[in-house]
């Protein structure tokens, strides 16, 4: 029995295929930070655990390779 292998996907289907959970992703993170700054306020943006959530928007945006290890040791810390 011959097994058929399917052709992996290319870079446009797979940034089609996540685009929108991803963008929902992020734009739940920016609408938690807003509400946090409004309940919170300007010092509370300065917290140990905002401080670690707004390094890891930093290390998602970066152009480094292995972004998802980074994340995991950015968290694994805590």
């Amino acid at each position: 029995m011959k097994t058929i292998l399917k052709p992996q996907r290319t870079v446009e289907e797979l940034l089609e295929d996540s685009y929108l959970h991803t963008r929902s992703a992020l734009l739940e993170t920016a609408a938690t930070f807003d509400r946090l700054q409004r309940l919170g306020g300007d010092d509370f943006m300065k917290s140990e655990k905002i401080k670690r959530l707004k390094e890891a928007c930093y290390l998602i945006a970066d152009e480094q390779e292995n972004r998802t290890v980074r994340f995991l040791k950015l968290f694994s810390e805590e």
